[in-house]
């Protein structure tokens, strides 16, 4: 027997309209996520706000959690840059920089402001941007969209539904 077409379309428009943001709150009492500053470890001033910056603006574009600061919100994400650099350049036969690449890595985890309960992480998230230099974007350009791409996959791996606590080895305690 076939579904009703009304539905049917019903269910298509539920499913499409989950689509937008990953879903709703997935952490108990938490409806305002913080960003600590990362920490910096790398030679390259301002990467720490940078990311900061993407993370903020990512959770209030794909989650239903609101951002405030890290003094009074529910749960607060903190982390580090471990690493950025540009190692790579792609030389082309007139000898001039045709491509280049971005590395960027950070760890991170959500920690309940309240009772320092460890509610996501920790993790490390990498991106790898490969940019044409003919394109006519700047390296700052691409740097901003490199930490753009990090901060949506972080975004993801803490708040996509359902997040499960990673389980520490045998023998070692979660931070």
């Amino acid at each position: 027997m076939k579904p009703a077409p009304l539905a049917a379309v019903a269910a298509a428009l539920l499913c499409l309209g989950g689509c937008y943001r990953f879903a709703g709150r997935n952490f108990e009492d938490v409806e305002t996520v913080g960003i600590k500053v990362f920490v910096n470890r790398t030679l390259y001033r301002d990467v720490d706000f940078q990311l900061t910056d993407a993370l903020r603006r990512e959770i209030s574009a794909t989650t239903m959690y609101l951002t405030d600061s890290p003094g009074k919100a529910d749960a607060v994400i903190e982390g580090e840059v471990l690493e950025y650099r540009e190692p790579a350049e792609t030389i082309d036969e007139r000898e001039e920089v045709a491509a280049r690449q971005l590395v960027a890595v950070a760890s991170y985890k959500l920690v309940d402001a309240r009772s320092g309960e460890v509610l996501a992480g920790p993790g490390r998230a990498e991106w790898n941007e490969l940019y044409r230099v003919r394109t006519g974007r700047s390296l700052a350009e691409v740097r901003e969209e490199t930490f753009r791409k990090l901060a949506h996959k972080i975004v993801q791996e803490i708040f996509l539904p359902w997040p499960e606590k990673r389980a520490a080895p045998a023998g070692q305690q979660q931070e």
